[in-house]
């Protein structure tokens, strides 16, 4: 804990937004010009999606940037040449793997370059400038660590982040009357 709270008081604002809510982007139909500089010299980042699961999809891939790392969650229905062609290995390999991994930069293949400049965009836009890549696999261990970041999701003891509004704004209407 003291190490998060020392991380936390030095960070950015921008930093700190991204470890209390981070983004989450889906990788399926990416705009080619996804990574690049647009015009107003800002990386160009495609729309980020909500932090629920009920926004996965069966056979999709995911980024979720926080402060401290990129994870990408590879869903179970996702084609294997598709892991091949971003990781250069195949999804049992990946499986196994607990520490940060490299992402390829595509060669031919559209998708994978698209999900490469994405990765490198969100490296380059830090200002630590290196942020380790995580790839998960759903149904691996590290399902849990991928999960704790989804704050709109009801956890067992944990209202969901709606939930919890609606209970603060109940706690407060009844402190009113």
């Amino acid at each position: 804990r003291a190490f998060h709270m020392y991380r936390f008081k030095t960070l950015p604002v921008e930093e700190c937004i991204a470890f209390v809510y981070p983004n989450l982007y889906a990788l399926n139909n990416m705009p080619p010009n996804i990574g690049q500089r647009g015009e107003d010299g800002r990386i160009v980042f495609p729309p980020a999606i909500s932090l629920s699961s009920e926004k996965l999809q069966r056979s999709g891939i995911f980024v979720l940037d926080t402060a401290f790392g990129i994870f990408v969650y590879i869903a179970r229905d996702t084609a294997p040449n598709t892991i091949q062609q971003l990781f250069g290995v195949s999804a049992q390999e990946l499986a196994g793997s607990t520490g940060p991994v490299a992402i390829f930069d595509g060669g031919d293949d559209e998708y994978a370059r698209g999900a490469y400049a994405l990765i490198s965009g969100l490296q380059t836009d830090r200002w630590h400038k290196y942020l380790p890549v995580y790839a998960i696999i759903e149904g691996t261990p590290l399902d849990a660590v991928f999960f704790s970041y989804f704050v709109e999701d009801r956890s067992r003891n944990v209202y969901s982040y709606y939930e919890f509004l609606c209970q603060l704004q109940r706690s407060v209407s009844a402190k009113v009357k």
